[in-house]
């Protein structure tokens, strides 16, 4: 079902938009 794939990728999509905050800040 795609609520379940939806739901698998808010974790990887939070841990990129961290990584590219943090990749902003150098």
């Amino acid at each position: 079902i795609l609520v379940t794939k939806i739901y698998r990728l808010v974790p990887v999509t939070k841990t990129l938009h961290t990584a590219i905050i943090i990749g902003h800040k150098d």
